[in-house]
């Protein structure tokens, strides 16, 4: 897309504040909002729309690899809690209002991070799952298509 207008991509202005002994300036400056561009790749032929094996492998490796780290972060986390709350049960803060306070914060968000955690593993697990499936229907497709073929060729090749 081009420019609709012959501005430039961003305007600005310097203005001098308050008279001081020492000029100070302030500025301000404000996109043009009437400029709009795709980005390259995106649009046209240089946008890539196809898929092969090869690239399905490497997404389904790297979501299994997030999972598996997500995971073992899920797993080690015990480990900051035992820190902060040793066996005999005291914060390792202190005893005072606002270590305590501290503590009671610090648990809820230990708490939310480790759920968040677990849920962000499985979600790229069950990715990782469902682009396995997209691939074994992109491999029975070629499949298909490729018997079709040699059909075609069976049906094709005794009438020639």
């Amino acid at each position: 897309m081009t420019d609709r207008t012959e501005q430039p991509d961003r305007f600005q202005a310097r203005v001098p504040s308050v008279p001081t002994l020492t000029p100070q300036f302030r500025g301000v400056s404000v996109d043009n909002i009437n400029k709009a561009e795709a980005p390259e790749g995106l649009a046209g032929t240089n946008a890539v729309t196809e898929w092969d094996a090869d690239s399905l492998d490497k997404a389904i490796e790297w979501l299994d690899y997030q999972s598996r780290y997500l995971e073992k972060l899920y797993y080690r986390m015990p480990e900051i809690e035992q820190l902060m709350v040793p066996a005999d049960g005291k914060s390792s803060l202190g005893s005072f209002p606002m270590a305590q306070e501290l503590a009671g914060k610090h648990s809820g968000l230990y708490a939310t991070t480790r759920a968040s955690l677990k849920t962000q593993s499985d979600n790229l697990d069950r990715a990782a799952q469902a682009l396995r499936k997209v691939k074994e229907n992109y491999q029975t497709a070629e499949a298909a298509n490729e018997m079709s073929a040699a059909q075609m060729r069976q049906i094709f090749g005794g009438t020639a």
